[in-house]
Formats: C-alpha cells, sequence, structure tokens
C-alpha cells in the first residue's frame, strides 16, 4: 500500500513540473516506471501537460519511453496531445527513442492525437492536404499526393478522427469520383470506422449522398452494413457502467441515421441491401421509434415491410404504438396496428396506447384502438381509466365515446362490443 501511495506521488510530481521532488522520489527507490491501475506512468503525465522539464528529468532517470498504458497508448501518444509544448516534448521523446509507429489498442498513431499540422508531420502524418481534397471530392488532388509519395496510406486520420473516405462519403454527390478512387486504392476501407466510430456508410447516410452509398454498398459485406457508431456524449465521459448493468458505448447504424434525416430513398437503398431495421441505439430507439416519433409515415411503412417489429421496446417509451397514440396522424398509428403492434401493452405505469390517445383527444385513434382491441376499462397503475384521463384533460367527446365503449363491454353479451359501440359513436 505504501509503495502504491508513493508511486502515486510520483505521478502527481510529475503533473506539477516537480524536478526535484521526482529525482528525490527514485533515489528512495520509487520505481520511475511506476504505473497507475490503468497504466498511466508519470512520463506519459509528464508528457500530456507539456512538462518539459519532468519530461527529461523522467528520461534521464531511465524512464522508459515506449511503455505502454491499458490503452497502448505511449508517452509520444500523450505529449502529440499535449495542450502546451506538444512540439518540445514530441522532440524529447523521439531523441531518446521513441516509436513513432506504435499504435494504440484502437489503431491509432501517435500523430493521429495532434491538433498542430506541425505535430503531426514531425510524427510521420500525411500531408494535411489530403483531407482537404476527400472533403472537397478532389479525386485528382488525392491522386496527386499518392503519386507524389506526399501520402503513403489513405487510412491516417484528420485532426478530428476522421479518414479520407469518411471525409469524401460525407461530401455530397460531387465526390462520387473521390469515392471510387479510394474504394479503389483500398477497398477495406469502406468497412473502417473513423475514430469517432462513424464508418464512411455512416458519413454518407448522414449527408444523403447516395452515389457514395451505392459505391460503399458493392463492396461491403452484409456484416458491415449494420456498423454502429459511438455515443460520443458517454464514450468521452467513461460512463461504461450503470450499477452491475454493462453500458456498451454503440449507437447509431447507417440506417438509423438516414431515418433521423427524413431521408426516405437513402432508407430505401440501405434496406434493400439487407440492413436491419430493429438493431437499437445506445437509448435502445430503432429506426421505427425514430420515424414514428417525427410522424413520417412513408419511411415507418418501408420499415415494417422490411421487417421493423411494431412492438419493441426503447428505454423511454413502450412501443412505436404509444408515441403514435399521443402524436402524429391517426393514420400512422392504423399502420402500426396493420402490421401487428399490440394495442393493450402497457408500459411499467400501466399506461397503454389507449390512456395515451384518450389524454391527446383524438377520437380517431381510440376507435382504432378499440376496434383493435384495446380494453376501454383498463386502469393505470395509478388507477385512471382512459374516460377518466381524457375528462381530465377537457376532451369530452373523447370521454363520452370510451364510457359508451366501456358500458358496452360490461354489458357482455346483452349489450354491444366495445369495439362496435366505438364504431357507432360520433367522432
Amino acid at each position: 500500500m505504501a509503495a502504491a501511495l508513493e508511486g502515486r506521488a510520483l505521478l502527481g510530481m510529475a503533473r506539477d513540473n516537480k524536478t526535484a521532488d521526482i529525482k528525490a522520489a527514485v533515489r528512495l527507490g520509487v520505481p520511475v516506471d511506476y504505473a497507475n491501475p490503468i497504466g498511466q506512468t508519470a512520463l506519459m503525465v509528464a508528457a500530456l501537460w507539456g512538462n518539459l522539464e519532468a519530461v527529461a528529468t523522467l528520461l534521464e532517470l531511465g524512464a522508459d519511453v515506449n511503455k505502454t498504458n491499458q490503452g497502448g497508448a505511449t508517452p509520444l501518444h500523450f505529449a502529440a496531445a499535449a495542450k502546451r509544448n506538444a512540439a518540445a516534448a514530441v522532440d524529447a521523446l523521439l531523441a531518446a527513442g521513441a516509436d513513432p509507429s506504435a499504435s494504440d489498442s484502437v489503431g491509432c498513431l501517435p500523430f493521429e492525437r495532434a491538433d498542430d499540422p506541425a505535430v503531426r508531420i514531425k510524427l510521420g502524418g500525411p500531408d494535411p492536404r489530403l483531407f482537404e481534397f476527400a472533403a472537397a471530392g478532389d479525386a485528382e488532388g488525392i491522386r496527386g499526393l499518392l503519386t507524389s509519395g506526399a501520402v503513403k496510406s489513405l487510412r491516417a486520420s484528420d485532426p478530428d478522427g476522421r479518414h479520407a473516405l469518411t471525409l469524401a462519403a460525407g461530401a455530397g454527390e460531387e465526390a462520387a469520383a473521390a469515392v471510387e478512387l479510394i474504394l479503389e486504392i483500398d477497398p477495406g476501407l469502406a468497412a473502417v470506422p473513423d475514430m469517432t466510430g462513424n464508418c464512411p456508410l455512416h458519413a454518407a447516410a448522414e449527408a444523403g449522398n447516395e452515389a457514395a452509398a451505392r459505391a460503399l454498398l458493392r463492396v461491403l459485406g452484409p456484416e458491415d452494413i449494420d456498423q454502429r457508431n459511438l455515443q460520443l456524449s458517454e464514450y468521452s465521459q467513461g460512463s461504461w457502467s450503470s450499477g452491475a448493468e454493462e453500458i456498451a458505448p454503440w449507437d447509431k447504424t447507417p440506417l438509423a441515421l438516414a431515418v433521423e434525416a427524413g431521408d426516405e430513398a437513402m432508407t430505401q437503398l440501405l434496406l434493400d441491401a439487407g440492413a436491419d431495421p430493429n438493431i437499437p441505439g445506445f437509448d435502445g430507439a430503432c429506426p421505427l421509434h425514430a420515424a414514428v416519433a417525427a410522424g413520417d409515415e412513408g419511411i415507418a411503412a418501408l420499415l415494417l415491410e422490411k421487417g421493423a417489429d411494431a412492438n419493441r421496446p426503447a428505454k423511454d417509451v413502450r412501443s412505436a404504438l404509444h408515441s403514435a397514440a399521443q402524436r402524429g396522424p391517426a393514420s400512422l398509428l392504423a399502420l402500426l396496428l396493420a402490421h401487428g403492434a399490440d394495442a393493450s401493452a402497457a408500459n411499467e405505469g400501466g399506461w397503454t396506447p389507449l390512456h395515451l390517445a384518450a389524454r391527446a383527444g383524438s377520437a380517431e385513434k381510440i376507435k382504432a384502438l378499440l376496434a383493435a382491441g384495446a380494453d376501454a376499462s383498463a386502469a393505470t397503475s395509478a388507477g385512471h381509466t382512459a374516460a377518466g384521463l381524457a375528462a381530465a384533460n377537457g376532451k369530452e367527446a373523447a370521454r363520452a365515446l370510451l364510457e359508451a365503449a366501456a358500458a358496452g363491454a360490461a354489458a357482455g353479451a346483452g349489450g354491444k362490443a366495445a369495439a362496435a359501440v366505438a364504431a357507432a359513436a360520433p367522432a
């Protein structure tokens, strides 16, 4: 325990650039390469803070310039990302034998951590014009860089973590030639995500670039069409668990992005290529939830025709039918019912779609739900019936309709069925 405490103190000294204290601690027996529970060493900390004096002192004391942390990052990765003195810190580490070709566990090279273009080039990064040409869809510019040797690999990332194919795919239809060129040179790049987790198909879907999407789909395997990107806020904050539940950072597929953009043509293209409409995002919502929330009946129909599950829950909503009952056209609710949505499904509070339609006061939706078998007398966990909710919200026509339906159901064989009563009632 004492050794661990002393080791952690060494990291604090590196952070605070206290060179005399660092020397004293190492003389007293603290290992110069002591690593904390995630593998960070004092040299990594000093490099990240741009503390040149601490970097020099630790190197003099024999710190391992190529030691890796749990994520595979070396001190050079940290120096590249330093907010001050990055170039000087990188120079010091390179002079001590740091390896600029050492990638971390996700394949990130030291130069890819750097914001400063000069530092990126110093660490062997590509000519920055590669990313400018890719974003502009300049195929000839890219070809020239490759021919001249200024760029040796198209897999390098720009300071925002995006590689050339992701940039070109997101640039619009005018970038089609650049996309085709990159795929001709490195077709495998089509399935490679960038540092944000976006693959080129995500970029094409979000930009509505059908030409790029078609080119990518020609080389992608079925297992690559449904890649999910990262939920950036959770990923960057390190929120990986909630209680005993493991939280994965994976989020949206290209199909989900197309649906959220309201792009019916891209949605159709991806579905025809075999995209799975039932893959949830970080919040548990599938593309159908997004289409229904947006009131997009056309895209909802495409998803349902390709097998979207009308009863799948998300974290914030029991089913797409619950959403449709609250908002959007009645025809969208009818579409879901026609594809097997459960009119009686209840959330944790006992709310069914009928309760929500009653609160909204939509007679047309109430009739459709009753005709599909919804129970007019069902109560929420708090004891609220659909008729009571309609009355509480001033929806008198809906209240009367629901009370008649409930009375009909109570009458049983001696009276009309609830659906028949509802159908006969005026709107």
